[in-house]
């Protein structure tokens, strides 16, 4: 399922090793580099949706797995919780106001 929190269940946490071209390859339109990645599995999660640790016996229940030919559409950019700029502490904040003859009456219902 893709709603709420379960959007974030099958990334992990990685980290680029090598970068290399696919020689079979040739697209000028597609970024067709391949990566070895390390990545930092830390839950499973079960059939029902509950967390699991992998690896209780680390500290941080953490089972690293390389893995090599990841395709650059397999890796994704996010920010750590927090990090982004609407939330710095000066980020433009306003309230603004749209005039209810903006809407249609129907939905002032």
């Amino acid at each position: 399922s893709s709603h709420g929190g379960d959007m974030h269940k099958n990334y992990h946490l990685c980290k680029i090793l090598d970068r290399y071209n696919d020689d079979a390859e040739t697209n000028e339109t597609m970024d067709t580099s391949l990566y070895t990645v390390r990545i930092n599995q830390n839950r499973l999660y079960t059939k029902n949706g509950e967390a699991m640790n992998i690896n209780p016996s680390t500290s941080d229940g953490s089972r690293k797995t390389f893995v090599k030919n990841v395709p650059r559409y397999a890796i994704q950019y996010m920010d750590s919780p927090y990090t982004s700029d609407v939330h710095l502490m000066h980020a433009f904040r306003h309230f603004i106001s749209i005039p209810n003859e903006v809407f249609p009456n129907n939905w002032m219902e």
